[in-house]
């Protein structure tokens, strides 16, 4: 019989069939009006050995192993904020504008693809079919969330060097952006993604 091989808690199971499959690998940022904040972030990640769940029960040939690692804190300054190798530049303008500047990399040498999800695209379809058992999610860690929530209602929000499958959006005072895993490791120019919003 292969060895175990640990799935994911049943926590973790419930948590994504009730939410976008893109909620799995996502770095949010709650900003306050002097930018700081707090951080929450999620990536996969593949055990390195079985776990507890496996080793509890036997009879069972594991095809999958796969892990969410999840990380919460706080920061005193975006300014001060290091992302693996993304860059941010944050600002005031006249009026009560304020504004925050990401700098996304490209290319085969970039860290922060695999930083969030060191797993090849094989491994990524067995993680969606042992996940969600509805079958509904079919690439976990396909891409990487970043969600902003401002303090303020969103007033701009655009990309530069924009990338297929690059997609932004906002809502009120929360803005987010989707990029593709692949389009990280694959050369091409930094990707800029622009957010405003208006202080009180």
């Amino acid at each position: 019989m292969p060895p175990a091989r640990p799935l994911l808690a049943l926590t973790l199971v419930l948590t994504l069939c009730g939410c976008d499959e893109d909620d799995a690998v996502s770095l949010r940022l709650r900003i306050e009006d002097d930018f700081s904040g707090e951080v929450r972030a999620s990536a996969l990640a593949a055990p390195g050995e079985p776990g507890a769940v496996a080793a509890a029960i036997g009879g069972v040939a594991w095809n999958s192993e796969v892990a969410i690692v999840a990380a919460a804190g706080s920061f005193s300054s975006l300014s001060d904020l290091a992302l693996a190798d993304l860059t941010l530049q944050v600002g005031r303008g006249e009026g009560g504008l304020r504004f925050l500047q990401i700098t996304i990399p490209r290319g085969p040498e970039t860290r922060w693809p695999g930083a969030f999800v060191p797993l090849d695209g094989g491994e990524r379809t067995r993680a969606a079919a042992a996940l969600d058992p509805s079958g509904r999610a079919k690439d976990v860690g396909k891409n990487l969330k970043i969600e902003l929530d401002l303090p303020d209602v969103v007033v701009g929000n655009g990309v530069s060097n924009r990338a297929r499958g690059v997609r932004a959006k906002e809502e009120g005072e929360v803005a987010t952006l989707l990029v593709p895993l692949e389009v990280g490791r694959t050369a091409g120019d930094a990707i800029v993604w622009h957010v405003t919003w208006q202080a009180d």
